[in-house]
C-alpha cells in the first residue's frame, strides 16, 4: 500500500532548552566550581613547591657529579641565597672557600645558569639557622658535602634545606647526606 507523500518542509522539530533548564545547568556547574577552586589552587601550589625542590636537588646532584668526575680539575658546588635565587660555581680545587672569596675570579666561576625557586616558595633555612644571606654547599672529589671545600661534615643547619610556600601549608625538605653527598627530597 502506498503512503500518502507528506510534506517534509513543513514538518518541524522543537528541540531546544528552556531558559529555566539552562539556568539550573550553569548554577551547579557555579557550585561544582566554587567548591573544587580552593583545592585546586591548594594543588597548584604544593606541585609549584615539590617542583621547586626537585630541581634544587637535581642542581645540587649535578654540581656532585662534577665534583667526582673532576671536571677541569675543579671543585663544584651550589650557593643558595636568601632570596630564592641558586646557583652553581666550579672552584679552584684544593682552596678553602666561604662567604667572603667565593666570588672571587682568581678561584671561582660560575657554571651554568642563575636559577630561582618558583614564585612563593622561599628557603626556611634563612628564616631558621642561616643568619649569613647566602649559604654554600660544596662536594669534594669523593662526593662527600661540605661548607668549604675542604672540611666535613655539612653544619646541620644546611644538611637539610627546608622549602616552604607562602601559599600553602606545609614544606619540602632536601636532605643532603653527610656521609656520601647524596641529595633526597622528601
Amino acid at each position: 500500500m502506498l503512503l500518502p507523500y507528506a510534506d517534509i518542509s513543513n514538518t518541524r522539530i522543537h528541540a531546544a532548552f528552556t531558559l529555566i533548564e539552562i539556568i539550573c545547568v550553569i548554577m551547579i556547574l557555579s557550585a561544582i566550581v566554587s567548591i573544587s577552586y580552593p583545592s585546586m589552587i591548594d594543588f597548584y601550589h604544593r606541585r609549584q613547591l615539590s617542583s621547586s625542590a626537585m630541581e634544587a636537588a637535581s642542581e645540587l646532584a649535578t654540581a656532585r657529579s662534577l665534583s667526582i668526575s673532576r671536571a677541569d680539575n675543579k671543585t663544584f658546588g651550589v650557593a643558595f641565597y636568601k632570596d630564592g635565587i641558586y646557583r652553581t660555581f666550579a672552584f679552584k680545587y684544593g682552596v678553602k672557600i666561604d662567604a667572603l672569596n667565593y666570588l672571587n675570579p682568581e678561584i671561582s666561576s660560575t657554571h651554568g645558569e642563575k636559577q630561582s625557586l618558583k614564585p612563593g616558595v622561599t628557603i626556611k633555612n634563612f628564616e631558621t639557622g642561616v643568619a649569613e644571606e647566602m649559604f654554600l654547599v660544596i662536594f669534594r672529589a669523593d662526593g662527600v658535602a661540605t661548607p668549604d671545600a675542604i672540611n666535613f661534615p655539612l653544619p646541620d643547619e644546611i644538611s637539610t634545606i627546608v622549602l616552604t610556600s607562602d601559599a600553602s601549608a606545609g614544606e619540602v625538605k632536601i636532605n643532603i647526606s653527610k656521609t656520601t653527598g647524596i641529595t633526597t627530597v622528601e
